[in-house]
């Protein structure tokens, strides 16, 4: 959708030149290290695919049976050798990891030997050390042999290198955690066990890493870490996910599965992946519209006229068993054309929802007054943020801008009140008859066992409607639990179909898309827009910011405002 805006979208780039984008396909190298044919599954349409070293496919979409269903078709046909849709050369190997894995084959296992069992190191090690042991000049070659595989796998560098990736993922929860190498992995927890999953995964020889939505167990900082080393792999790897600033950081190849099932895979940067999607939505729309018309008009010439004509002569009878033939087949073909499901999937389209103020606030919604903020950053050291002023009124739509570490999400999150993890001097004071919610990525579901159309039921006289719009159609959605949804672009938008039902009438959002499909993306935008409230919102995408129809923007550090 195209919003003519009064303001340039230069206002919401970041000035930090690090801006998530996918990667683009020059860092691809090398032949193909594994080829997907025709694959079909029961939850999407074919898939054809070629992955090379060191690049990223990430798999994304509303779908998530789809998504999962892929990988795990993938890798059990990768790992069986046998399946005539999935082909890679001789003796290259995969690691899988989904998030149904919780536990190891062994719990015994000290995390060293976990890891080093991934590089076959430790069998090395043992069979160098029993061959020089013997003392038998026999043995020295094999010997020789074994040490030099030792040295290729990193046997004498391991330590350091599983180190590095236990402080990237951060198995060790904080200072006072004593997991070390020595620690059986049967003593961790299950959080440090699915860390340790996905880092042993990293640290294997496998020329191909499969993994199935691997930010699921992650913390933000361990998530950017993780980001990064995939980035850097000279590995091929494919990633299920639903975390989109995941998959921006990492991705050179996107494969998107819609609701439909069908399968869009494009390889590409993130403009050209979103033009790339529009091209072949919109090309498989009309080539089924113009077989569909020639149909339509074949049918009305079969009824209108060769029915009649017919009945008076054998010829014509002749034409029209032809034509109905002609028309069974066009029909046929039609039915299997993509755009077929697309045009029913857009024929049968959602209520447009809003978020919407369920009573009005004062004319001051927010009052800043020197507000100093203190809190420790990732590295430990202590940062400073200070707001001198900064006044809200009632249907402001403001933006929080700057550049990485200015204090835009703290800022958020000290007007919000959740300030446990840092300190505060100065004044933050919302105004008479303010109704506030916030949305962040780290935001938790209730912890409830009831439905989400009862948690809903609650607030709104029509939780069935906001649940569809927000993408809960099917029974099973109806009848979930906060605690049965474990993907995160579902979490984000049940806190979004929660947050709608209780109609603040302050709206906070902290990275609001970064969870979301480009489908719900713009499903927040619409609900955005017509907001009757008072709106503040952080968020790396300026092309989202750009169809909120903003009043104005609030540029940090030092919170200085800027209207429209």
């Amino acid at each position: 959708m195209e919003i003519e805006s009064k303001y340039h979208i230069s206002n919401f780039i970041p000035d930090d030149p690090s801006t998530r984008r996918f990667n683009g396909p020059e860092s691809i190298t090398g032949g193909d290290t594994l080829v997907i044919e025709g694959m079909r599954g029961e939850h999407y349409d074919e898939l054809s695919l070629s992955i090379h070293p060191g690049s990223t496919t990430v798999v994304i979409g509303d779908y998530y049976q789809a998504r999962t269903e892929i990988i795990h078709d993938i890798a059990d046909a990768a790992r069986s050798g046998d399946n005539k849709n999935v082909s890679m050369p001789r003796g290259t190997t995969i690691e899988y990891v989904t998030p149904a894995i919780t536990e190891v084959d062994d719990p015994t296992m000290t995390l060293r030997d976990y890891f080093l069992q991934a590089r076959s190191i430790a069998g090395y090690e043992q069979a160098m050390a029993e061959l020089w042991a013997t003392g038998d000049p026999s043995d020295i070659d094999e010997a020789g042999r074994m040490q030099q595989k030792f040295e290729d796998a990193g046997g004498w560098t391991a330590d350091n290198d599983i180190e590095q990736i236990i402080a990237g993922l951060r198995i060790r929860s904080n200072d006072h955690d004593t997991v070390d190498l020595d620690t059986p992995v049967g003593e961790m927890s299950s959080g440090q066990v699915s860390k340790a999953i996905i880092g042993r995964a990293l640290y294997s020889q496998a020329g191909v890493i499969i993994m199935d939505d691997p930010s699921v167990h992650l913390d933000v900082h361990s998530k950017d870490w993780l980001a990064g080393y995939v980035a850097d792999s000279k590995k091929a790897m494919i990633v299920s996910t639903s975390d989109m600033r995941f998959a921006e950081d990492v991705g050179t190849r996107v494969v998107e599965v819609l609701d439909t099932g069908l399968v869009l895979n494009i390889g590409a940067g993130v403009e050209t992946y979103s033009a790339e999607r529009k091209r072949l939505i919109d090309g498989w729309i009309e080539e089924a519209e113009r077989l569909k018309e020639d149909i339509d008009k074949k049918r009305v010439h079969i009824r209108d006229f060769l029915g009649p004509a017919a009945e008076k002569t054998d010829n014509m009878a002749q034409v029209l068993r032809r034509e109905k033939t002609n028309l069974a087949r066009m029909e046929e073909e039609y039915e299997a054309m993509p755009g077929r499901k697309l045009i029913d999937a857009r024929n049968k389209r959602v209520k447009q929802r809003t978020f919407a103020a369920g009573r009005r606030s004062g004319d001051i919604v927010e009052t800043v007054e020197n507000l100093v903020i203190m809190y420790d950053n990732e590295e430990g050291e202590t940062t400073t943020i200070e707001v001198p002023h900064l006044d809200v009124r009632r249907g402001d739509k403001l933006a929080i801008v700057g550049p990485n570490g200015s204090g835009k999400s703290t800022l958020l999150k000290a007007i919000a009140g959740r300030t446990d993890d840092m300190m505060i001097d100065g004044m933050a004071k919302q105004g008479a008859s303010v109704t506030m919610e916030m949305y962040s990525p780290y935001t938790t579901l209730p912890n409830a066992n009831y439905p989400l159309r009862v948690l809903l039921g609650e607030s709104a006289s029509d939780p069935m409607g906001i649940l569809q719009y927000w993408g809960f159609d099917k029974q099973d959605h109806y009848d979930a639990t906060p605690e049965d949804l474990v993907h995160l672009d579902e979490i984000a938008r049940a806190q979004f179909a929660l947050i709608m039902a209780r109609r603040p009438n302050l709206l906070i959002l902290d990275e609001p898309t970064s969870y979301l499909t480009p489908k719900y993306q713009q499903r927040l935008a619409d609900a955005v827009r017509s907001y009757d409230g008072t709106l503040l919102v952080v968020s790396h995408d300026p092309y989202f910011l750009q169809e909120l129809d903003l009043t104005g923007v609030v540029n940090m550090p030092g919170a200085g405002r800027t209207d429209f």
